[in-house]
């Protein structure tokens, strides 16, 4: 069983995942397995964008380099080009190690095609205001910046079902017990139970 989670910036995906890995599930954090892919191919991207996206240890500086390609769709399309090939087949090796129910947790989920290995996909939506909040507070930067960050997301939720997979979506603007009925709710409709030993 995999479920895929993807929701909009500071939309409050991360608390869904929460809430799932502690009924059992493996996260499979696709933000993580970018830090990899971008080490990896860590030559590529500084022939791409120039040496000032590099840290002081030789790696590449995530804040430096999202600052240039949040503002420049060439970047953006150009950076995921050679990150996410490797990104998806890291995925895929990792739903075929386990034999656990799994989460794909991924803000790109759609773009990426990751839909394909899911056997439904969760989509975490909220208030734009309470968005705007969370990502001053968490993340420190200046409205600018994140409103660039929210307007590069479109498409994250597709709100007509045209991908090959269920698509659900869970509104975020109450607690996380509300977030979890809804959740579980969902799940119940695809015949999945919720076991409280945290197993299928």
């Amino acid at each position: 069983m995999v479920v895929g989670v993807t929701g909009k910036y500071c939309a409050g995906k991360n608390a869904l995942i929460g809430i799932l890995k502690r009924k059992g599930y493996l996260e499979i954090d696709v933000d993580r397995i970018g830090h990899l892919a971008l080490e990896k191919e860590k030559k590529r991207v500084i022939e791409r964008f120039g040496s000032s996206v590099r840290n002081e240890k030789g790696g590449i500086d995530r804040k430096k380099l999202g600052a240039l390609v949040f503002k420049n769709h060439k970047g953006m399309n150009d950076l995921e080009r050679i990150v996410h090939p490797e990104m998806v087949g890291m995925v895929k090796s990792r739903i075929e190690a386990t034999d656990a129910p799994a989460v794909i947790n991924a803000a790109v989920l759609f773009k990426m095609g990751l839909h394909r290995f899911c056997d439904l996909v969760i989509c975490v939506q909220a208030p734009i205001l309470k968005r705007l909040r969370r990502a001053l507070a968490r993340d420190r930067l200046s409205l600018l910046q994140v409103l660039r960050r929210i307007a590069a997301q479109k498409g994250i939720c597709p709100k007509s079902n045209e991908y090959d997979v269920d698509i659900y979506y869970i509104e975020n603007k109450k607690d996380l017990i509300f977030m979890e009925e809804q959740a579980f709710k969902i799940l119940a409709e695809k015949g999945i139970k919720e076991n409280r030993n945290g197993k299928e």
